[in-house]
């Protein structure tokens, strides 16, 4: 697991190369490609938009999986509710 410090300019690079390599690692997996957006997960995006979307994924990563002492630490993502959940599941977070 790569660590969350800030190394610098320098590290970006290799951030960016990490997560291309991850995401093309995920795409070849079965169970990851069976997620998508089902009609009720598709309106509401549709309906707040992407920058609403984004702060919403923002700020439940930040709560469930950024702090030391995540809320719902140790609980299953759920699979529904919002499209956030859905992302979580397809991309491994």
């Amino acid at each position: 697991m790569r660590d969350a410090v800030d190394h610098g300019p320098e590290a970006q690079g290799d951030d960016a190369r990490y997560a291309a390599e991850l995401l093309e690692r995920l795409s070849h997996s079965k169970f990851r490609a069976s997620f998508s957006l089902g009609v009720a997960d598709r309106a509401y995006a549709w309906s707040k938009g992407m920058p609403v979307v984004a702060r919403h994924a923002r700020e439940l990563l930040r709560a469930r999986v950024g702090a030391a002492r995540p809320l719902k630490d140790g609980k299953q993502t759920p699979y529904r509710g919002h499209p956030v959940f859905v992302a979580q599941h397809a991309t491994a977070t």
